[in-house]
């Protein structure tokens, strides 16, 4: 499959869209990346998908820029967007599409003003998802390959447009079984455990939390999707952690280690030995540390990949692959990850 034709796939097969639908396309003008357009050129296409297929696009884009004078040079009294505003909006479309994930850094800039202004953009992403559920509407997040996403993360764009095209290769009964099994061991236990491959002293163990099961392997039915697809996701309490494995990657902010060993006891981190130490990892031991309580659990279904590629949200979907996430104190996600976990 090419990027070109996925576009189609997208509109026609994942999402299954109806005609005369209302589709919101929403990405972003990036000042500081080298192709700055790079979300325009995806929305570009949907849009012309959607309207070949008899629906309808509305347009939402914004920059980076207009962000930060927005958050710069309207008052906090004028800042505050009221609850109508966002039924509204929602009760205008069918279906949103926010091509301008993954944002670098925005958390950093909406702080420098205000933590009012932080909390009024916390409680506005919090209304949009809580209307989207109250409506019954969806959202989709594309997660595309980007020229600013590599340079981010200092990857190869063509290495991550073939994984994650590849991922759209292999939907299978066989990997929708698979889904399954994982979603029966996750609601059928108390503690949910995993053995490593060729290594049987090592292991992970925690609690899933049964209400907060989410399947996607292969259908667009939750609120919220990312893509890729191909994984089963599970939130669960810090305490429930008991593991002993190598993370073959460990990702935080825009750096990735390999071969981390991490140890935790009652969610309570015991040991970390990175392959190559470095003074800067002692600032991630902390941060570690002093992490939130929540974590969420992350097990991959597609068989359509097998090799890591870095970017942490395409590497959890990869079948076996096992990552678990924590957040820092600022919310800067966490993962550690290994394809060796025994289903």
């Amino acid at each position: 499959m090419r990027l070109s034709d996925l576009y189609k796939y997208l509109i026609e097969n994942y999402i299954n869209l109806p005609e005369k639908s209302v589709v919101v396309l929403a990405g972003l003008i990036k000042a500081q990346s080298a192709n700055k357009f790079e979300d325009y050129e995806h929305i570009e296409e949907l849009s012309l998908e959607v309207r070949k297929h008899g629906s309808y696009p509305m347009l939402d884009i914004s920059s980076e820029s207009l962000k930060i004078r927005t958050l710069k040079e309207v008052p906090e009294e004028k800042y505050y967007v009221p609850s109508d505003y966002y039924s509204n909006w929602v009760s205008l479309f069918d279906l949103i599409i926010d091509v301008g994930f993954p944002k670098f850094n925005n958390l950093k800039a909406e702080m420098v003003y205000g933590e009012t202004k932080k909390q009024d953009i916390d409680d506005s992403i919090q209304q949009i998802f809580r209307h989207l559920l109250i409506s019954g509407k969806k959202m989709l997040i594309p997660n595309f390959p980007k020229d600013s996403l590599a340079d981010y993360y200092n990857l190869d764009l063509i290495s991550l447009t073939n994984f994650y095209l590849n991922t759209f290769q292999m939907i299978s009964q066989k990997m929708v079984t698979f889904s399954m099994r994982v979603v029966g061991l996750l609601e059928n236990t108390i503690t949910t455990k995993f053995s490593i491959q060729d290594n049987e002293d090592m292991f992970i163990h925690f609690e899933a939390n049964n209400e907060e099961i989410v399947n996607e392997t292969d259908t667009f039915s939750n609120t919220i999707t990312y893509l890729p697809f191909g994984y089963v996701k599970c939130t669960s309490k810090s305490s429930s952690l008991n593991c002993h494995f190598v993370a073959e990657r460990f990702y935080y902010k825009n750096r990735i280690w390999t071969n981390v060993e991490v140890k935790f006891s009652d969610g309570n981190l015991t040991y970390l030995k990175f392959e190559n130490p470095e003074i800067e990892q002692e600032f991630v031991k902390t941060s570690l540390i002093n992490r939130r309580d929540l974590i969420e659990v992350y097990i991959g279904t597609n068989n359509g990949v097998e090799d890591f590629s870095n970017y942490n949200y395409y590497d959890r979907c990869i079948q076996n692959n096992l990552s678990i996430v924590f957040y820092d104190e600022e919310y800067n996600l966490i993962q550690i990850s290994t394809n060796k976990i025994k289903i």
